[in-house]
């Protein structure tokens, strides 16, 4: 299949990337708080009492707002004892590189061995990709399965073949076990499916593939907690970030005050009765949903403000892991509020040094989003194939979905994607001007 592709120059990029990886990774070898986050905690007492007893549960109780995927793949570090963490980033460092090959790949498929090539350089010094294969959270082993469905299902557009396509919905399907959302991705390809030839039939085989897979979850959830569906995650980011920033803005009070009304609305609800875990996500549900139906202009747009983290640089993620600055700053809260000066203000305060230290993070983003206006107006039009729609579409709702929640690292997912559409956009730019050269002077 690499025939054509200059195996020296991918196997350089493929070092460089392992390089990146590594170098940050020894900065933090001594200090795993540098690579733990408010939710690596979650994570991992979900893993040690899977190793514990076996079951999925928190502080006795069943756990339906996480899934099992990254928890479980935690245990592979459990037996290197106090150095379980630096276990798990080695090998979370070993699947971003093998990220960059499948970027090259990807590439490869859709636009030729040299998009290859470009794609994945840009995907080894992805300032987003290199945080997430270090953080002891889940995102970069999401964005390996993602990247595999994408991968098999371009496969499936170009061959035909039902082996790609079976594999695409089994990847996906086990990428819902590490983050739920991919259950909405999974939507995304049901549709674009349904755009193909013999649409009803591979739409059908794909949807049944992930449905197959996420239904024993949900048969446990329902039997072990009242609660039937995959996970509560959308739940409770609804009703506890979309909601109070909901009642905030439209009476004009303080969130905490907004939290505090919904708190003791819930307390007088539950009082007296015994409900179950799956009874309490369904009152935040039905609060958040009467909550949206009530001031439903005011919700799209605290959900939508909160879509502009999404497109920051990681930069300071690095900054971070590195021990030149400190997190958990409520950086993100004045961004919604204040805007990107004064986030940036926020966090960087008086270091001269760190904002150094950010700037060529954020001109290595810069190139990349300027690579994919450039595709975009080179390639945006309603006959796009199906494979460019879909990642189109898998990056719309990547940055949409998570609405006040959002955070940079969630672009990780997409980050195979954009790196492809950034190496289309630069390449066909540079075409352009190569065509522009050669035109006769009249």
């Amino acid at each position: 299949m690499w025939v054509t592709m200059n195996k020296r120059y991918l196997c350089l990029i493929l070092v460089v990337a392992a390089g990146v990886r590594v170098g940050l990774l020894v900065t933090a070898w001594g200090r795993p708080q540098a690579l733990l986050k408010p939710d690596s905690a979650g994570y991992i007492r979900l893993s040690e009492n899977l190793a514990q007893t076996g079951r999925f549960e928190r502080a006795g109780r069943a756990e339906v707002f996480r899934t099992p995927g990254y928890p479980g793949f935690l245990l592979v570090g459990m037996g290197f004892g106090a150095s379980w963490w630096r276990a798990a980033a080695v090998l979370q460092v070993g699947i971003d590189v093998l990220l960059v090959y499948l970027t090259s790949l990807l590439a490869w498929m859709l636009l030729g061995p040299r998009a290859g090539l470009w794609a994945g350089a840009l995907q080894a010094i992805c300032v987003v990709a290199v945080v997430s294969s270090l953080r002891i959270l889940s995102d970069g082993l999401f964005a390996l399965l993602v990247t595999l469905s994408v991968l098999l299902v371009v496969h499936h557009f170009k061959s035909g073949k039902w082996w790609s396509l079976v594999g695409s919905a089994a990847m996906l399907g086990a990428g819902c076990y590490v983050r739920p959302v991919g259950a909405v991705f999974a939507a995304v390809f049901v549709c674009v499916l349904l755009w193909r030839p013999k649409r009803f039939r591979r739409a059908g085989a794909f949807a049944g593939i992930v449905l197959g897979l996420l239904t024993p979850w949900v048969v446990r959830n329902a039997v072990r907690t009242g609660y039937l569906g995959f996970s509560s995650f959308a739940v409770e980011s609804m009703y506890a970030l979309s909601a109070p920033k909901t009642i905030a803005a439209a009476e004009d009070i303080s969130e905490s005050e907004a939290r505090r009304r919904m708190r003791q609305a819930e307390a007088d609800e539950l009082v007296g009765r015994q409900f179950t875990v799956g009874g309490r996500i369904q009152y935040r549900k039905s609060e958040a949903m009467r909550i949206m139906i009530q001031h439903p202009g005011t919700f799209a747009a605290v959900h939508m403000r909160g879509t502009g983290a999404f497109f920051l640089p990681a930069a300071t993620d690095v900054l971070e892991i590195a021990s030149v600055t400190t997190g958990e700053r409520g950086t993100l809260e004045v961004l919604q509020t204040d805007g990107v000066l004064a986030a940036a203000r926020n966090y960087f305060g008086e270091s001269a040094l760190a904002a150094a230290l950010a700037a060529p993070m954020v001109g290595i983003l810069a190139v990349r989003y300027a690579g994919v206006v450039f595709c975009l107006i080179g390639r945006l039009r309603r006959r796009m194939s199906a494979a460019s729609w879909l990642m189109l579409l898998m990056f719309v709702v990547a940055a949409s979905a998570p609405g006040p929640a959002n955070h940079p690292r969630f672009r990780a997912p997409v980050a195979p994607l954009v790196s492809v559409a950034a190496a289309a956009g630069w390449m066909g730019l540079a075409a352009a001007l190569r065509q522009r050269r050669k035109k006769p002077v009249v």
